[in-house]
């Protein structure tokens, strides 16, 4: 049987429960779906076993061998799937497809997502022992789509590049785990999803678990704050580059402490207590943390209250962490389940074009400032013109008289001051002239700008002329997708309970990768008997990796797992020859 170490990831799954969760799920929303007097669907009909082997189909088909979509399905020939699954034959393309498609129109994304999320927390973080179980992690990761339609467009951190997505919003807890996804078009910004995203969750837990958040700095937004602030919560992040200049823009409120690396065991940081002030009206909490490796200022904002921490270190430590429990947990995420993969992009709806609106509004917003600003230079080129011309009417008026005083002085010499006269004159025509010269040049800029702006304004008017309101704007129906993403996210967060349950502690830090390329994808033999599933893996040629297998199954089969059907489920090692 080929990767039959999947039986690891299997058992993390039964004794989580995902599959059941998502078999009640599917109960209920077919019990609302033929309460609404709608179509019959196949899956009304079918029996428990067969759901479960369809959905454990989608769950699990992308782990063998060049199958990356559903489609592959097709040109699959082996058994080792439907032994994984429990069915009797591999399923094809299809019977998923249809399977997928009727999930869909049973809507059962949301709450497969809700008891999920519940079943992660009550795992992993239900312990009221456990520090910091209060601080969440949020990112966002942007699927690429492509469509012939119009649909939104947001900037793809990995592409570096503006291009149609969806974006997916991430809830990490303290320990690593991903706990809750939401899928947005992809022009929604962080900052205005991410309160949704937080009531979504705890409403999934059933009461407020979320006290602290940590964001990047795409997080840093004053309207955010203040809608966290309604909700009792408190967030951590990064201010950005420009938006100050040194460590003078900030109010020290102590001396700086050093931040040690449990890890290393050696001091990388250096944190003060200090105050900024945010867009010149919020005054925020702030660690002043410097990076002793890069010699670089990092100041981190946050709204979490010294009466919540007063150790302002601790909260710098939650924002360093986010590169383990967020950062590389999300990317360890998308590269182990391919998260970029698409599902369902065709099905499509049209909405109010929000592009064409909000181009609209910034040029007219562009509009309106270019308006002011030939005003005023037009009021400032009259300016100058006045000027001129009062100071051309007090010079002639001056040197007439001067002029004159010099004719009377011609009539009685007085050479003495006639040199001095001659003098002045000069003097008082050069100020004239640097005076002319002077406001001539302010004339002419403001002239250039007037012109400049006059320019810019017919080419905004071009642009408002140019946009479509009619034009039309879709957005993509996502259910298919977030319902692969749950079932995604569920095999990942499988791998971490297998790693921390089944495997010794130098796999603690093993990536779901690693973890399968060294135990999931091994082969092994296949063997079924009224009472029990064994499986057994091919030997290792190493000969440490041989006892670490030894010992994951032996605690593996130490936990009494049990398929649904009821058949105890063991693992073991064939032996080296």
């Amino acid at each position: 049987m080929h990767c039959a170490g999947l039986f690891f990831l299997k058992g993390a799954n039964l004794e989580l429960g995902f599959q059941q969760l998502l078999l009640q799920v599917v109960r209920r929303r077919s019990q609302c779906y033929l309460e609404e007097s709608r179509p019959s669907l196949p899956i009304l009909r079918s029996r428990d076993r067969t759901i479960l082997a369809r959905n454990e189909t989608l769950t699990y088909y992308f782990l063998f061998k060049g199958m990356r979509r559903p489609i592959h399905l097709n040109l699959y020939n082996d058994h080792d799937l439907a032994l994984l699954v429990g069915s009797r034959h591999s399923y094809g393309y299809v019977t998923m497809d249809h399977h997928l498609r009727q999930l869909a129109r049973l809507q059962v994304a949301a709450d497969l997502g809700r008891v999920m999320a519940g079943r992660y927390f009550a795992v992993w973080y239900q312990d009221p022992s456990l520090p910091d179980t209060d601080v969440f992690y949020v990112d966002a990761h942007e699927k690429v789509i492509w469509s012939e339609q119009p649909v939104p467009k947001g900037f793809v951190g990995a592409r570096h590049e503006v291009h149609a997505c969806l974006k997916q919003l991430f809830l990490h807890g303290r320990g690593g785990h991903p706990l809750y996804c939401l899928t947005y078009p992809g022009d929604l910004h962080l900052t205005k999803g991410l309160p949704d995203l937080l009531d979504a969750f705890e409403a999934a837990i059933g009461k407020e678990v979320v006290h602290v958040i940590v964001v990047d700095r795409e997080g840093l937004s004053l309207d955010l704050i203040l809608a966290l602030r309604d909700r009792h919560k408190a967030i951590v992040t990064l201010l950005r580059s420009d938006q100050y200049t040194s460590e003078a823009d900030f109010q020290r409120k102590g001396d700086f402490c050093p931040l040690v690396d449990e890890r290393l065991g050696e001091v990388t940081h250096q944190v003060a207590e200090a105050e900024f002030l945010l867009d010149k009206r919020e005054l925020l909490r702030c660690a002043l943390m410097r990076d002793l490796a890069r010699d670089k200022l990092v100041p981190i904002v946050t709204t979490v209250s010294v009466e919540r921490q007063p150790d302002i270190v601790q909260v710098a430590r939650w924002y360093l962490a986010r590169w383990d429990t967020q950062e590389n947990s999300l990317r360890s995420l998308v590269e182990f389940v391919d998260l970029n993969i698409n599902f369902g992009l065709k099905a499509k709806r049209e909405v109010p074009n929000r592009v064409v609106a909000r181009k609209s509004e910034a040029l007219l917003a562009h509009l309106q400032a270019l308006d002011n600003k030939i005003n005023g230079k037009l009021e400032k080129r009259q300016q100058e013109e006045d000027f001129l011309e009062r100071q051309v009417a007090r010079h002639d008026k001056k040197l007439i008289a001067l002029l004159q005083e010099m004719a009377r002085l011609e009539q009685k010499p007085n050479p003495a001051r006639q040199e001095k006269l001659e003098a002045q004159i000069r003097e008082y025509r050069q100020r004239h002239h640097d005076r002319i010269a002077k406001h001539l040049a302010r004339k002419a800029e403001a002239e250039t700008l007037i012109e400049r702006y006059r320019t810019e304004r017919t080419r905004t008017i071009e642009q408002l002329a140019n946009l479509n309101p009619q034009a039309k704007l879709y957005e993509v129906l996502t259910e298919k997708d977030q319902i692969m993403t749950h079932l995604r996210l569920g095999v990942h967060n499988s791998v971490l309970f297998a790693r921390q349950y089944y495997f010794g502690p130098r796999y603690q830090r093993a990536t779901p990768l690693t973890l399968w390329r060294t135990f999931f994808s091994q082969d092994g033999y296949y063997r079924e008997t009224e009472e029990v599933i064994l499986v057994t893996l091919k030997p290792y040629r190493d000969a440490q990796l041989q006892r670490d297998a030894v010992e994951a199954c032996q605690r593996f089969n130490a936990r009494q797992i049990r398929t649904y059907t009821g058949k105890l489920l063991q693992l073991t090692v064939a032996e080296c020859k």
